[in-house]
């Protein structure tokens, strides 16, 4: 499956992971793994997560997994490619 992962999604990652880091370095690393493991779990199995009511009407748009015990929350549209932010 093609997937992107919007460029303003992955900047808040990775400030959220530098934030975690600063914390508890220990947190940080744990924000980043428990962050690519969640990429993998979507992409395995996308359209298992409900869907969102306000989605745009041009896509199919899905409310997808929080990142671990992190309050970090994605949402997922489809269109030619898959994106998550």
């Amino acid at each position: 499956m093609k997937y992107r992962i919007h460029p303003e999604a992955e900047l808040e990652a990775g400030e959220a992971a530098d934030w975690y880091g600063e914390e508890d370095p220990s947190l940080g690393i744990e924000f980043s793994r428990m962050y690519m493991d969640a990429v993998d779990e979507v992409l395995e199995n996308p359209r298992r997560f409900p869907i969102a009511e306000d989605g745009l009407p041009s896509h199919e748009c899905r409310n997808v997994i929080q990142i671990g015990r992190f309050p970090f929350v994605w949402s997922l549209q489809f269109g030619r490619s898959t994106l998550l932010s």
